[in-house]
């Protein structure tokens, strides 16, 4: 985990569930949140701008199944204090931290790349070029051993290189956080294995010796472009630091003085207080081991430009060269070579010592007295048989002593797949010699076993050389992205890194479209090995569910039965319904009964008024706004038709303001909403003269 930015971005979108969200993507009032530029074991790394500073900022958050546990949160919050408390050029900057939805750091934005990309690039550095990384990382380290915190996880993914080409240290005390959660699984190793300190394996609590472990080996790893103790496991690697010792890089690079192998050898010894006294005292063992100035790493980006590591000159001069320094370099060298006896060169192949060849002993001349002349002839004849006989049994003898003994021929054996060491004795035995000719990525071979040799078959006499080649594992890659991508898309990735994708994980999901991603494992970013297995987790888009029959349901219990099928409440009308006479019942829904459609979609719903026909009611009798009150209740509309009473001489036929009847009549069928007429008489006008006559009368 770091706070660089990489050089290929997964999404512009930003973090994940894991990042802080208040809908704003305003953070704390100040940090405007950006995209998501990293993640690792326990928190995502999210770009962001300072408001209030006007800077730059990278943001970690913890993980969102991190965050419920308080003792990790306690441990991530203290961390974060002492890892504040820090200042120094070679030491990533921690400025804030805070808790929203979820606990965050704000760090310094480091715009460069790691060291591991670095060494990616670049390859393998110089005895001077490893300078440029060293000696500032120890100050770095120096400064936070003398304010009482231990680093824990040193690794080149854990050194960011500035555009300036200053080399930072990140990621303070984050293996004491895992260590702390109970989310670290029982028997597992907390950190990074290829750096940890033969005591850690043991359960000891880190110490700054244990970081100056680290700091070698990862010196070790840039001189070399190799781990120096691999394994098919974690469990494996962490055993092999616990029982073997750090080989010197020059078995590998040549190019390594032997001084330097010493400064490697006594910074990874297993007994901590036989290692430097501190960190500080290893850089300058190292700058008096490489006895030159450090030289700057340059690289190629994508685009074409140059990125460029150098020391400091006034960083090299806080690497002050004692006279104990020196002192204590000699010895180192002393002891290394008592251990190591005579120094072969590298590359040469292992030679077996056989017996030296026999001197062929000649027979003493004996003496003879003269014989008389007439046998002289024959015994010169007799002497000169012997001689050629002596002289050929001497010849096969020697033939067959240096055929059978001194140079025997046997049969070149199938090396492949033995470990270098087991080949290696393989040879011996046979007086046959050994020469490492090259080491290549195999997906299908675990490193350091033999893969190719050369001769592979036929006969060899005791002395000749096989060579071999051997495996240095799979090619640890960076994991790709695979979210929001479908499994059909990923297939190249996956077949070009031997990657085993495991069966996907199919889960409903409200915001991922069907067939997309929604999570992967690892995560992206981290460093794989090529055929590594890879989990996916495969959307189903949104939930389907099934839509209830509701038919006969008054609304609350609708509202009811929609809740639980997980739908939601549309809109709500009534209409006057034959089918459904009674009021209040359900007459019909959006959505038809037993259909699959997306949770929490609305089903609008129609309940009944009551019958859409109706018989006309008996209105006689009521004055017209009865009549009409009554009718319009109903669902009809009312036309009223009037006319004055009838009279005949004094008598009044009809009543006034009475309705008299209806149009339809009463008791017929009607819909509602139809027009009823209702009759009913006016009182007649008063003739006033008529009524002056009557008085005269």
């Amino acid at each position: 985990m770091s706070t660089s930015v990489p050089e290929t971005s997964d999404t512009d979108r930003p973090a994940a569930s894991d990042a802080p969200s208040d809908g704003s993507r305003i953070l704390a009032g100040r940090y405007l949140v950006g995209k998501r530029i990293g993640a690792g074991g326990m928190a995502t790394i999210v770009s962001a701008r300072d408001r209030q500073m006007d800077r730059d900022v990278a943001i970690k958050v913890l993980h969102r199944h991190l965050a419920g546990d308080p003792q990790i949160q306690s441990r991530f919050k203290a961390e974060a204090r002492h890892a504040a408390s820090l200042t120094h050029p070679n030491i990533v900057a921690v400025f804030d931290q805070g808790q929203s939805d979820l606990p965050y750091i704000v760090m310094e934005m480091v715009a460069g790349p790691s060291l591991r990309q670095v060494l990616g690039r670049h390859g393998p550095l110089s005895p001077e070029q490893l300078l440029a990384v060293i000696p500032p990382l120890a100050d770095a380290l120096q400064s936070a051993h003398d304010g009482g915190l231990v680093h824990r996880d040193i690794k080149p993914e854990n050194v960011l290189i500035t555009p300036e080409g200053i080399p930072k240290l990140a990621d303070f005390g984050i293996a004491r956080v895992m260590a702390a959660t109970s989310h670290t699984a029982t028997g597992s190793l907390v950190g990074s294995v290829h750096y940890m300190a033969p005591e850690l394996v043991g359960g000891i609590e880190a110490t700054p010796a244990s970081d100056q472990y680290a700091l070698a080996v990862m010196a070790f790893e840039l001189l070399t472009g190799r781990k120096p103790l691999t394994g098919d496991t974690p469990m494996a690697i962490a055993l092999r630091h616990a029982k073997e010792s750090v080989p010197p890089p020059s078995r590998y690079a040549p190019e390594v003085p032997a001084a330097l192998d010493a400064v490697i050898e006594r910074a990874t010894r297993h007994d901590p207080t036989r290692r430097y006294p501190t960190v500080r005292a290893m850089a300058a063992a190292m700058l008096a081991a490489v006895g030159a100035d450090a030289q700057e790493v340059a690289t190629t980006q994508d685009d074409g430009s140059i990125h460029t590591l150098i020391l400091p000159p006034e960083a090299s001069e806080t690497m002050a060269i004692t006279a104990t320094a020196l002192a204590e370099q000699e010895r180192a060298e002393r002891d290394l070579a008592e251990r190591r006896g005579p120094r072969e060169e590298p590359g040469t192949a292992t030679r077996i010592s056989t017996p030296a060849r026999p001197t062929a002993v000649r027979p003493a001349a004996v003496p003879t007295t003269p014989p008389p002349r007439r046998r002289t002839g024959r015994r010169v004849l007799v002497v000169l048989l012997w001689l050629v006989l002596l002289a050929g049994l001497g010849a096969g003898g020697g033939y067959v002593y240096w055929d059978q003994v001194v140079a025997p021929v046997a049969a070149v054996p199938d090396l492949r797949g033995m470990d270098s060491t087991e080949a290696q004795q393989r040879l011996s035995d046979l007086g046959l010699l050994y020469r490492v000719q090259g080491e290549e990525n195999r997906l299908d071979a675990p490193a350091g076993s033999v893969i190719a040799q050369d001769p592979s078959d036929g006969e060899l006499r005791a002395g000749n050389t096989v060579a071999v080649t051997l495996s240095l594992g799979p090619l640890v890659v960076d994991m790709p992205s695979f979210e929001g991508r479908t499994v059909e898309d990923i297939g190249p990735e996956v077949q070009a890194n031997s990657f085993v994708l495991e069966d996907p994980t199919e889960t409903f999901d409200d915001a991922v479209p069907a067939g997309q991603i929604i999570s992967q494992s690892p995560e992206e970013g981290l460093p794989v090995e090529q055929g590594s297995a890879v989990s996916v987790v495969v959307s189903l888009g949104i939930e389907q569910v099934t839509v209830p029959d509701l038919a006969g349901q008054t609304q609350e219990a609708s509202e009811q039965l929609l809740a639980e099928a997980q739908l939601t409440l549309g809109e709500v009308t009534t209409t006057f319904s034959d089918e459904v006479p009674e009021a209040g019942l359900l007459v019909s829904q959006s959505l038809d009964p037993a259909v699959q459609v997306d949770k929490n979609s609305p089903v609008s719903l129609v309940f009944s008024q009551g019958p859409l026909t109706i018989e006309v009611p008996d209105v006689r009798g009521l004055s017209p706004d009865e009549a009409t009150a009554e009718l319009e209740a109903l669902g009809l509309v009312v036309e009223r038709i009037t006319e004055e009473q009838r009279t005949f001489g004094p008598f009044t036929v009809t009543v006034a303001n009475v309705v008299q009847g209806s149009v339809p009549e009463r008791g017929e069928p009607i819909q509602r909403g139809s027009t009823v007429q209702i009759f009913y008489f006016t009182e007649a006008a008063v003739d006033d003269d008529d009524d002056d006559d009557d008085d005269d009368d």
